[in-house]
């Protein structure tokens, strides 16, 4: 891929936002809704809403967002995943014998 290099005043940028921000408000309608919805793929979960989708808890996708297996995503102060990572970490799951750990696959203690 090829780098673009543009040299630009501080007058032409601040032409160019002016300009945009005058065709965003001209072509402005309040009657049109704003689209919201997001496609399946990009939704994005709660904590909550990500453990209960893949069965665990939610310290099991704390410790895979610190991990980086998750990528957190903030709206706000609030701390959202993408559906789409979830079920894939889901899916790149181990399956495991019983008492040992999630994550690492070591046995737990007794």
């Amino acid at each position: 891929m090829q780098d673009l290099i543009f040299n630009l005043t501080k007058g032409d940028l601040e032409q160019i936002i002016e300009d945009r921000v005058r065709y965003c408000l001209l072509t402005y309608s309040p009657e049109q809704p704003v689209q919201t919805e997001r496609a399946d793929n990009d939704q994005l979960l709660t904590k909550k809403q990500a453990a209960d989708l893949i069965g665990v808890c939610t310290s099991t996708i704390d410790n895979n967002a610190r991990a980086g297996k998750l990528i957190r995503r903030y709206v706000g102060k609030s701390v959202r995943f993408r559906r789409d990572d979830v079920l894939n970490l889901a899916e790149a799951k181990q399956p495991r014998q019983v008492g040992q750990s999630l994550l690492n696959g070591k046995n737990k203690r007794a």
